[in-house]
């Protein structure tokens, strides 16, 4: 689906908007509802890896063994914001966490590296670009929010961050380095945690909204590593037991 997918998942998210409980009614029958959002469009598919993937099919490939993961469980509603071949605005993703209610909203990512650490080298015949200087993931959430919310942004993404950590994974810190593109504040350098107020997904989001970049793509050997099922998996229980902490609290 292109372009046309996203209108009609619009269309059809008005008429799930109209047909909401109220709020009463919403609140006694209240299940917690996480929102994924897979991050990128088939149109702009993100950064490309070491190995010419690109950053949308990993994002993909977590979202979907997440929402495997939790749909397990009884008590918690998953949704996500994009399938594999829809297009859906980023605006659009914050509008439909508001209509839905999300209790968060978590956005995944993989992560790169500005241009000027990138260097040539060939993968199977094909002219790439890698940088082994850096690995890791990092979680960033936005200061902006209203209080509240972003109180809740922020407690999560402690929890998602120590989950990580727990299950053997580094953060990176280089999106701290005072260049162009990156001079990002830290909110806790403990846990690689970073303030990113000028993401749409982040700032404009009524709901707690935290993203992460799970690791860094362009790293040869962490993008073989973020390819490997078990790899994936070990992320994936990550992110389920954040989910289910931050509920559970």
């Amino acid at each position: 689906m292109g372009l046309s997918s996203g209108r009609l998942l619009r269309t059809l998210l008005l008429t799930v908007c109209a047909a909401l409980p109220a709020a009463g009614q919403r609140a006694q029958n209240h299940k917690f509802l996480l929102l994924l959002d897979p991050g990128h469009t088939p149109q702009m598919p993100g950064a490309r890896s070491s190995q010419g993937l690109y950053e949308r099919e990993y994002n993909q490939t977590i979202a979907r063994l997440l929402m495997e993961r939790l749909g397990k469980d009884g008590d918690i509603e998953v949704k996500s914001t994009n399938g594999p071949e829809e297009s859906i605005g980023l605006l659009d993703r914050v509008k439909m966490a508001a209509a839905l209610k999300a209790d968060l909203f978590l956005s995944l990512h993989h992560d790169s590296v500005q241009p000027a650490h990138l260097h040539p080298w060939e993968f199977n015949g094909d002219k790439l670009k890698y940088c082994d200087d850096f690995k890791g993931f990092s979680i960033h959430a936005a200061t902006v929010q209203s209080k509240p919310v972003a109180e809740k942004s922020y407690r999560f993404a402690k929890i998602a961050a120590n989950k990580m950590i727990q299950q053997g994974f580094p953060f990176t810190l280089h999106h701290e380095e005072k260049i162009e593109g990156e001079d990002m504040k830290l909110l806790d350098r403990s846990l690689g945690i970073y303030e990113r107020n000028h993401l749409a997904v982040l700032r404009a989001n009524k709901s707690p909204a935290v993203l992460i970049e799970c690791g860094v793509i362009v790293n040869r050997d962490e993008d073989r590593r973020l390819q490997d099922p078990a790899v994936q998996a070990q992320i994936v229980e990550a992110l389920y037991q954040a989910v289910r902490e931050y509920k559970d609290q």
